[in-house]
């Protein structure tokens, strides 16, 4: 009977299936029957449409086979595909049949949401598929297409963004701060741009990265721009010179629609325009960053991001600026504060001038109250700097030696740091990701031999555990791989 008892207790804590996002759509869509949000359709539509909307992320068929499939359904929106797309279930139904579609059903889509832009833009529906039909659109022009043997279709998908773009220009004012509008402004600086794939509208985007709408991280190096049509740079040269001209452009970083749209322009046009890159950048520090700025504004969770993309993609000219204007005087609050970490940690990383990195290194000295607040990413990122320029190395050990309370007793270095905790406050050792990227930039440092040591005077079991570990097996590859651990200490 006890038995019985606790598995019915086992059973009633084990935690429930977290269900997919399509399965809570088609969830919400069910239980709202006919009167799913926006445009209301009649029951048998609607039940059509779900249906279409279940078998799509079902169908296992092959490629002409899924076309056709999405063919007959977004015939069914046809002569009314923008009144369709004004309905919550049927604009998305669209949304995931668009990539599918054949160049003739697309067509038909441009000319319909060419006519009257203003109302689909506002709309909280309709404008994701606008931005869908520009993804495709860019997609499909940059990709060629061998159906379209004499271009006539890359010749209006080029028209059609190139039109649509404008229209969102000419009123970029309105649309800026309106919450539906402004996405879009979005996806036409990256299509204008050639960077469909970045915009977080795009299927090609990794699902991680869009957890956060307003925030942008993009690797600049990866990013190559496509052989693109002038017309399409010359207008996305006018977005930078447009809004730099507003008197309120100081305030583009206190919202957090306008901040997006900043984060999109500034990522578009590094790798297209230098010179109006370099114009923008400076444009913000020196008017949303100014010296003299008050302090909520270098901890606001809506302008950081913001300078984050500045850093990310500049040069050490422009990082030097940002430093000695913004960063000097506040390293330690920054160090400590959970919003503005992120930012110190990315300005670390990019930090290729061994003088900055001695004085941020200066200014985090002693450890204490970053190794208190829980910031570890700032030590991460600290020590992987050291160890890449070789400076501050030993400043760097022996600074964590003391926040760690180990100077005395060496051979607890690893658990200390594996831990990220105080050795008089350690109740129970467990791994830590921070203290094994620290470990695995230690063994990598000049003069590794104490963090050897500590490794080496583990127990074999104990040593084995540790290595076999998920952080652990990167502390393998770390040691053997290092220059500076000698043969004697790997064998």
């Amino acid at each position: 009977m006890q038995s019985n008892v606790s598995d019915q207790c086992d059973n009633s804590t084990k935690r429930k299936k977290k269900r997919s996002l399509n399965q809570q759509i088609k969830k919400r869509f069910k239980k709202s029957s006919s009167f799913s949000r926006g445009r209301r359709f009649d029951q048998v539509e609607h039940e059509y449409f779900l249906r279409v909307f279940e078998l799509e992320s079902i169908f296992e068929g092959s490629k002409d086979e899924k076309t056709i499939f999405a063919n007959n359904a977004l015939a069914q929106t046809a002569n009314r595909e923008v009144e369709c797309a004004f309905n919550q279930l049927i604009s998305r139904v669209i949304e995931k049949l668009l990539p599918l579609a054949t160049n003739d059903v697309l067509e038909r889509y441009f000319q319909a949401f060419g006519e009257n832009l203003r109302p689909i833009c506002g709309d909280n529906f309709a404008s994701h598929v606008l931005q869908a039909l520009l993804l495709q659109a860019t997609q499909r022009l940059l990709q060629g297409d061998s159906t379209d043997i004499e271009g006539d279709h890359a010749v209006h998908w080029k028209d059609w963004i190139l039109k649509v773009s404008r229209f969102l220009l000419n009123n970029i004012e309105e649309f800026m701060w309106e919450r539906y509008a402004s996405p879009v402004l979005r996806t036409a600086v990256f299509c204008l741009a050639g960077l469909p794939h970045l915009d977080k509208h795009s299927e090609q985007k990794d699902k991680r990265e869009k957890a956060n709408h307003n925030t942008f991280s993009v690797n600049q190096e990866k990013i190559k721009p496509p052989n693109l049509p002038e017309e399409f740079l010359n207008l996305l040269e006018e977005f930078p010179d447009r809004i730099m001209l507003w008197p309120h452009f100081k305030e583009f970083v206190d919202d957090s629609l306008s901040s997006g749209f900043l984060q999109c322009l500034l990522i578009a046009l590094k790798p297209t325009s230098s010179k109006k890159y370099k114009s923008l950048c400076n444009k913000i520090i020196d008017e949303c960053f100014p010296p003299n700025a008050h302090e909520s504004k270098m901890f606001s969770p809506v302008a950081l991001p913001v300078l984050e993309v500045v850093i990310e993609q500049s040069k050490d000219k422009m990082l030097r600026k940002i430093y000695d204007r913004l960063l000097s005087e506040r390293l330690a609050d920054m160090a400590t504060a959970t919003v503005a970490k992120i930012t110190l940690q990315k300005f670390i990383n990019k930090c290729n001038n061994a003088e900055m990195l001695e004085e941020i290194l200066n200014a985090l000295i002693p450890m204490q109250n970053l190794l208190q607040s829980g910031n570890h990413g700032v030590l991460v990122s600290l020590c992987q700097a050291c160890e890449r320029l070789k400076k501050g190395q030993s400043e760097f050990f022996q600074a964590l030696k003391e926040a760690l309370c180990v100077e005395e007793d060496c051979e607890k270095l690893v658990p200390a740091i594996m831990a990220m905790t105080p050795l008089p406050h350690q109740s129970s050792l467990r791994d830590s990701k921070h203290g094994s990227l620290i470990i695995q930039s230690m063994l990598k440092f000049q003069k590794p031999i104490k963090v050897v040591n500590s490794l080496l005077s583990y127990e074999p079991k104990q040593l084995a555990d540790l290595l076999s570990t998920s952080f652990g097996s990167f502390i393998t590859k770390a040691f053997c791989k290092s220059e500076f651990v000698g043969e004697k200490s790997r064998l």
